[in-house]
């Protein structure tokens, strides 16, 4: 496969595998129902697949996001296959960059790779590692997962990890440690993301002149150290409808209960990150009543994509047009959003809004192995 034909100019959308659970659904539902999904976007022509990484809470119960996407890479042919994010601190990342290997080689090179360290002290404390440690652990991390992913022997002295004359096996096949992104909110972020060629995922909000400043330090950044780092991709929420009525209906009612999942894994109304190296920004986030959640939840929904079809294509042309975003990762269900609530909302985007892009959007090729 000749990557660069295949992330041709256009504008590009993945589907969110976020497999929130409200505790309404079982889990083997909840697996069934995000396979089918994908290979319902695979069948509307969509670009990519995300998966996420969680453990021990019951929130998105994904606890190996490679795992999972070589099960996909199986029921799949073209789909690019991404983690949003696989958290790198608390695993060796020796054995991440093999995992990443062969996926890669699995699915002809259909890897898109996202990267973070992670905000649940609930997950740090079960794998006892101290939260302290996570820049560190993570920038460690992902030098070493690069170097492992570029076929050549190396060796790596690092704090929390040494490496000695290593080469990973099986090669991957299209050169993933070339398509690998973090999340950035922050200019500290973004220097970091920058320092180790990592390209940047944002959820924009409304102020995009503000995204937009982010995004031109990152890439001034990258560009004086004369990195080269994949363009730049969005995450959103959305909920279509034919109405605003409908759509933000759906919306209102779903997002409170994501939250409220999120704020028992995060421990956000708990302060659980006060305090921590690291987190100061997190910490700052605070749910101390109702009326603080609503806000929050306000907030959230504010900068999503809701509305009409017309409506939510011309937010994507908006961020499109500031931000130069060219790949956008769209979360389609959430909250304790069914099967066919979810699937709803992924065809009326397919039918109504991918044809808008069209004319930005090169015709995918058939993905092969590089020889």
């Amino acid at each position: 496969m000749d990557i660069g034909t295949r992330n041709s100019a256009g504008v590009k959308f993945g589907v969110g595998l976020g497999m929130m659970n409200s505790g309404v659904l079982p889990e083997v539902t909840l697996y069934a129902d995000a396979v089918d999904t994908a290979e319902l976007a695979e069948s509307l022509r969509f670009h990519s697949v995300w998966t996420v990484e969680h453990h021990f809470t019951g929130h998105s119960p994904v606890p190996n996001g490679l795992t999972f996407l070589s099960h996909l890479a199986g029921r799949t042919k073209n789909l690019m296959l991404g983690t949003a994010v696989l958290v790198l601190p608390w695993h060796d990342p020796v054995r991440v960059a093999e995992e990443i290997a062969m996926l890669d080689l699995l699915s002809g090179g259909r890897t898109l790779i996202g990267l973070g360290r992670g905000t649940s002290p609930q997950e740090y404390a079960g794998f006892g590692i101290p939260m302290s440690e996570s820049r560190e652990r993570f920038t460690e991390a992902v030098q070493i997962v690069r170097l492992g992913l570029s076929g050549e022997r190396f060796s790596f002295d690092g704090a929390f990890r040494q490496v000695r004359d290593l080469q990973i096996r099986p090669l991957a096949q299209n050169r993933p440690e070339t398509r690998m992104y973090g999340a950035a909110s922050s200019e500290t972020s973004a220097a970091a993301l920058a320092r180790l060629g990592l390209g940047m995922m944002v959820s924009p909000g409304l102020d995009l002149a503000k995204e937009k400043a982010l995004l031109d330090y990152h890439a001034a950044l990258c560009e004086a150290r004369r990195i080269q780092v994949p363009k730049p991709m969005s995450h959103l929420y959305i909920s279509v409808a034919e109405t605003r009525d409908d759509a933000m209906a759906r919306a209102e009612h779903h997002v409170p209960l994501m939250m409220e999942r999120l704020d028992k894994h995060y421990g956000i109304s708990n302060h659980s990150l006060k305090g921590v190296k690291g987190y100061e920004d997190h910490a700052r986030k605070s749910w101390n009543n109702d009326s603080e959640r609503a806000q929050a939840e306000r907030g959230f929904i504010d900068k999503q994509l809701i509305g009409t079809p017309g409506e939510c294509i011309d937010r994507i042309k908006e961020i499109v047009s500031t931000l130069g975003i060219e790949h956008f990762v769209v979360e389609f269900g959430y909250g304790a959003m069914r099967r066919e609530d979810t699937q709803a909302n992924i065809r009326l985007f397919a039918q109504e809004i991918m044809p808008a892009f069209d004319e930005m959007t090169s015709k995918r090729p058939v993905l092969r192995a590089a020889k």
